[in-house]
């Protein structure tokens, strides 16, 4: 079975939606890793989770203690990057680094949560069914606002290593 990655861009700092020093983050990221260790993806995937520097403290040290920790489907890594260049600047540092360790890849945005039984294997089912070219699973709606289907919002979704290696461009 080929193994997958599940992506996920982390802040832990202030959000628009939530005031300083709220703890919006430290609660998210306890979600996330609740997440991560007890609902089964029906499938092997790590969680990597790419931390954007310059969150909180508390944060920084649930990261530390999570870093190799295993989950329900496989193990979470963590990543410091600085914080620079959003989602995509994220999805490509953890890419560049794990490109050679993983067939599938799931990208995603912190704050969209997967806490629904074999969401991963239904992803790669589809993928599957669909057919291996230019293809791209969308996890989060795809046009809005009565615009047309024209792209996945946060470029969150499921795809190969073979579709990323024909797109992939340094970031």
């Amino acid at each position: 079975m080929k193994k997958g990655c599940f992506i996920i861009n982390f802040w832990s700092g202030n959000r628009t939606e939530s005031p300083a020093n709220s703890g919006f983050g430290l609660r998210l990221l306890k979600y996330i890793w609740k997440t991560a260790t007890e609902v089964e993806g029906e499938y092997p995937f790590d969680t990597i989770i790419v931390n954007n520097e310059g969150g909180t403290e508390e944060c920084n040290k649930m990261l530390s203690e999570i870093n190799g920790e295993k989950t329900k489907n496989g193990k979470c890594i963590v990543l410091q990057k600085e914080n620079r260049g959003f989602s995509f600047a994220a999805y490509n540092y953890a890419f560049e680094k794990f490109r050679n360790d993983y067939y599938y890849w799931v990208f995603n945005e912190d704050d969209v949560l997967f806490d629904v039984k074999n969401w991963y294997g239904d992803l790669v089912d589809q993928y599957e069914k669909i057919g291996k070219t230019n293809t791209w699973i969308a996890t989060c709606g795809i046009g809005y606002k009565g615009r047309p289907n024209e792209h996945a919002h946060g470029g969150i979704g499921l795809t190969s290593i073979e579709e990323l290696n024909t797109m992939h461009l340094p970031f």
